[in-house]
């Protein structure tokens, strides 16, 4: 077993403690890259202000429901539920992203491919070594190359012929496929939240209609990601999943060279007529507020 290069097999098929769990988990989702050009990276306490302020503005309710986008691994989905639980809040979290289901393709014991929801190359393991398919140097990143995309033609054969769909375990001679969640283990453990595979920038299903009394958005609504108008265009679903009088919190975190990472994110209120306002701040807010705020508020 390499722990700074796990495999898809150590990370998920091996039983450990919690906190050990976290630890590996930290280190597969960080070299993980999607079709996208965004890495899963993630990690603990990375949110806790955050959770704070979401707390303090949450309206009294028998349960809330609250909506996480984005949520890469979850940690930091568990890390609310934990704070919830621990104001004696009772809660249910719909934790969501894209992609979020996966196969792991195995040719050969030594030999397995991780592919994503949309059919892209994630990860190779080879002989109990795990390599991203965007590895971090030149020489094994070649070697990669020549290695993963015939193997990712393979699977699109494989599913054009319909051997196997995401989600469900299939076998042969010379191949297995096993379906693989890409949030952290620990996630199943916690009966307050339910995972979704959710693209934000696509339009509200109905069933996602005025149902969540919080929505969060961390570390996803910026301009990094996205031009302007996809993220007017995506906020404004998100907004509509939100019920009246419901909070969208936008945060960010911005990673510093000195003092640690700081977040800066705004807590939004959806009133009745679906305009905004400002109801609190982390740091020194989200740097969309105004533009959100000029278009929703």
């Amino acid at each position: 077993m390499s722990d700074m290069r796990p495999t898809v097999r150590e990370v998920y098929s091996v039983e450990r403690a919690d906190d050990k769990q976290v630890s590996i988990e930290e280190i597969f989702f960080q070299r993980l890259r999607l079709k996208s050009g965004v890495y899963k990276s993630t990690y603990a306490k990375r949110l806790d202000d955050v959770n704070e302020t979401l707390i303090k503005n949450i309206q009294p309710s028998n349960v809330i429901q609250i909506m996480d986008v984005a949520i890469s691994a979850g940690f930091s989905t568990l890390e609310l539920s934990q704070a919830l639980t621990s104001k004696n809040i009772q809660h249910h979290i719909t934790a969501t992203d894209i992609n979020i289901y996966s196969i792991l393709f195995s040719f050969h014991p030594c030999i397995e491919i991780l592919v994503g929801g949309d059919d892209f190359p994630l990860q190779i393991d080879l002989f109990g070594v795990g390599v991203p398919s965007t590895s971090e140097t030149v020489i094994s990143n070649s070697f990669i190359l020549l290695l993963k995309w015939p193997l990712a033609a393979l699977v699109k054969i494989f599913r054009a012929l319909k051997l196997f769909s995401y989600g469900e375990n299939f076998s042969r001679k010379y191949l297995a496929a096993i379906p693989v969640t890409l949030v952290s283990k620990v996630i199943g453990k916690n009966h307050n939240i339910a995972i979704l595979d959710d693209d934000i920038t696509q339009p509200t299903k109905n069933e996602m209609l005025n149902k969540f009394d919080v929505l969060r958005a961390a570390n996803i609504l910026n301009k990094r990601y996205f031009s302007d108008s996809t993220l007017i265009k995506s906020v404004g679903y998100l907004l509509e999943r939100v019920k009246p009088d419901g909070i969208l919190v936008v945060c960010r975190t911005n990673e510093q060279e000195e003092g640690g990472n700081k977040n800066n994110g705004t807590v939004f209120q959806k009133l009745s007529n679906n305009k905004i306002i400002v109801i609190d701040q982390v740091g020194e807010g989200s740097d969309i507020e105004q533009m959100l705020l000029g278009v929703f508020g």
